[in-house]
Order: structure tokens, then sequence, then C-alpha cells
């Protein structure tokens, strides 16, 4: 278990000292620019995310995933600790903010598929369940802990400190993930070799260059085919992109605007999103001591349809302990969802291409979610700060019937234990 437990532990740090980042980049943009630049610094790392995501899945499945996670966090943490020693200066500008982010950016494209798809090179296949629940608990663990530690490193040594605190955690997690061992990865022809070029056209430095990129487009392409051509990978895809439409808003944007129409003030719309914070580590937690989770498809279909329904009803509650309490309910079937989901794609993927397909999870987590923002803002501003929980309640609900009619979601599984020597990811 040496391999998970690096796995778990170097990603609850990276997830830990992204939050420190992103809190650490908001307070350094306000010191030293406006609030227009202060959203134009923010926005700047997401660009090169989700244009790198897709390829940063294909070098993942081509090359060691492992090499990739630890290359890409070594080169945060050495942003981290630059950023940190030109604030400390007092050289550091919105330029540089914006290069700081630009960068944080590109690695985050490159990291993300990579660590997503490492638990089916580390554990055997039947093991998926338990592993999506430790990063469920390793996420929440870093989101909610994330704010409080940046905060106090703000508070007490100014913004600086936070980049050297996410850089001290991005280092952690390099070490975590350095003890990491990866199985080989599966043989597959994709269709590498590329279209020759006429000989003595191009030098064969621009020669090899194109070929390499041909080889990147081609695997690229051949993830997107797998996912469409695929009805289990496809709908899954479908419901979490419209539980992410639907939730992303409301629970962002939306809570401080529910508070305070409501009355309930800053501390209200912390102890809802603090009530949501330990339901979704609660499941997590739970799900830790499960086995294995039977009827995998229904169950995760059941949970985000839960939360569909209790988050139209943080909307429409009259007083803050209902609110609270729907709160609860939307944070316990989150985790529930989000940990059998993660393992039903982690299951359902072809073991190729495991990290393309975990790339085109974060695009699809990504993607929606400024889309979201913005119609939170626009539904709150035109019809009131309870209409965002209903409608995206109900496109959640909406997703989640859309993908009960179809029969491979419901009898999805989750692999059933099997002898080590039949499972290759079982070897040490």
């Amino acid at each position: 278990m040496r391999s998970v437990s690096g796995w778990v532990v170097g990603y609850g740090a990276s997830v830990l000292a992204d939050q420190v980042f992103f809190l650490a980049l908001t307070w350094a943009a306000l010191q030293v620019g406006t609030p227009s630049e202060v959203g134009l610094v923010l926005a700047a790392g997401s660009i090169p995310r989700l244009l790198i995501l897709l390829v940063g899945g294909t070098f993942a499945d081509a090359r060691s995933p492992k090499r990739i996670i630890i290359g890409a966090d070594g080169g945060r943490a050495l942003v981290m600790a630059a950023a940190g020693v030109a604030l400390t200066i007092g050289s550091m500008n919105i330029s540089g903010l914006v290069v700081v982010a630009l960068a944080v950016g590109a690695l985050d494209g490159l990291f993300l598929p990579a660590v997503a798809a490492l638990p089916v090179r580390i554990a055997p296949s039947h093991l998926m369940g338990r592993v999506s629940a430790m990063r469920t608990v390793a996420q929440r663990v870093g989101v909610f802990g994330g704010g409080p530690l940046a905060g106090w490193l703000i508070y007490m040594y100014g913004p600086g400190a936070a980049f050297y605190g996410s850089a001290a955690l991005f280092a952690i997690s390099v070490g975590s993930l350095a003890l990491v061992t990866v199985t080989p990865q599966p043989e597959k022809a994709d269709g590498d070799s590329a279209t020759p070029t006429p000989a003595g056209q191009l030098p064969p430095a621009r020669r090899r260059l194109l070929a390499a990129m041909r080889r990147i487009a081609g695997r690229t392409a051949e993830g997107l085919h797998t996912v469409r051509h695929d009805p289990v990978l496809r709908w899954l895809l479908i419901v979490i992109g419209g539980m992410n439409f639907g939730f992303a808003g409301p629970f962002t944007a939306g809570i401080p605007l529910l508070a305070a129409a409501h009355g309930w003030g800053a501390h209200g719309a912390g102890l809802l999103i603090g009530a949501f914070g330990i339901g979704a580590a609660a499941s997590g937690i739970a799900l830790l001591f499960v086995q294995r989770v039977p009827h995998a498809g229904v169950v995760q279909l059941v949970g985000v349809l839960f939360m569909g329904l209790a988050l139209a009803g943080v909307g429409t509650a009259a007083t803050l302990p209902a609110a609270m309490a729907f709160a609860l309910i939307v944070g316990l079937s989150s985790g529930l969802f989000g940990t059998v989901v993660y393992g039903l794609l982690l299951t359902a993927a072809p073991k190729a291409e495991v990290a393309r397909v975990m790339a085109l999870l974060a695009l699809t987590l990504d993607g929606v979610a400024p889309i979201s923002f913005l119609a939170t803002g626009a539904l709150s501003a035109a019809l009131g700060a309870t209409w965002p929980f209903l409608i995206g309640g109900l496109i959640i609900v909406a997703a989640t019937a859309a993908a009960a009619t179809r029969p491979q979601l419901r009898s999805l599984e989750l692999a059933e234990p099997v002898p080590p020597s039949t499972d290759p990811a079982a070897s040490p």
C-alpha cells in the first residue's frame, strides 16, 4: 500500500498547496493592482490549463505519469518560491502575477490528468472504490484547510509567506509521489506511426517535430473518439457536466448572495459552506470502510439526484438552520456521487487511455463552471438569490433523469476482488 499512501498524501498536499496559492495570488493582486486587474490575474491561469489538459492527458498515457506529476509539482514549487522572493523584495507587479498564473495554469494542465489517472497504475482494480474514497477525503481536507492556512500566513507574515508555504507543500507532494511504484502501461496499437514526409522537403529536425506533433494529435483524437463512442464514458461525463453546471455557480457565487438576501451575513455563508464540507468529508470517510459499493451505477445516480433536490432546498429554506441541513445533505450526496463516479470512470476507461479520459473529466468540470458563475449572477440580479439554487437543482435532476434512462449506467458495477496474479495492476 506504499504507492497508494504516497499518492493520497501527495495528492492531498498538492490540493492544499493549490488552495493556499489561489488565496495568496488574489491577495497579492489586491495589493499591487486594481479590482479589474485582480480578475485578469485570476482568469489568466484558466486559459493555459484548459488548452493543455487534453495534450497533458495524451502525454500521461504515452509516458510515465509519475514523471509528469513530479515534474509539474516540482515546477509549481519553483514558481511559488520565485513569486515569494519577488513579493518579499517588493519587485512584484500585476504583469508578474499574470506570468505566475499562466505558468501555474500550464503546469496544472499537465498535472491534473496524470495524477487522476495514476490509481489504475498503482492499485488493483477492485480497490478503485476505496482509492476514490481516499481521494475524496484528501480533496476535502485540502480545499477546506487551504483557506485558513493561507489566511494565517498572510495575516502573520504577508502574501510572500503564503507563496513560500505553497512551495513547501508542493515539495512535500513531490516527495510523497516519488514513493509511488508505477506498473508498466498496457500495450495498445494506437496508430502512432506518422505519415512520412517526403525526403528532402524538410530538414530532419523539423520532420521529427512534425512527426511528434502528428503522434500527439492522433493520440488526443483517439481519446476523444473513445469517449464519444463509449456510451458509458460519454454518459458519465454528461452527468458530471450537468451536476457541475447546476452546482458550481450556486455554491460558489450564490451562497454569499443568498446569505446577504436573508440577512444571515458572512457568518451564515461560512456556516453553509462548512456544513457542505462536513457532509462531503463524512461520506468520503464512510466509504473508506466499504469494501465494495454494490449496484454502483444506481448508487451514483441516487447520490446526484439527492444532490439536486437538496440544492433546491438550500435556496428555498426560510431559516439558516434549515438551509444548513440541506447543505449538509448536498455535501453527503456530493461526496457519495463524486467518490463512486470517479471509481466508475477509472474502472470503465481503457487502461491505456485513462489519463485522456481524466483530462476530459477536468475539461468538463472547468469548462462549465464559468458559465454557471455567470448564470448565477444574472439570475440573482433578475429574479432573486433563491432562483439559482432552484434552477441549478432542476438542471441536476434533469441530467440525472436523462442518464437513468440508460441501462448501461444503471447496471454499472465497480470491479470485483480478483486473485493478484490475474490483475496486472496488483503487481508491485
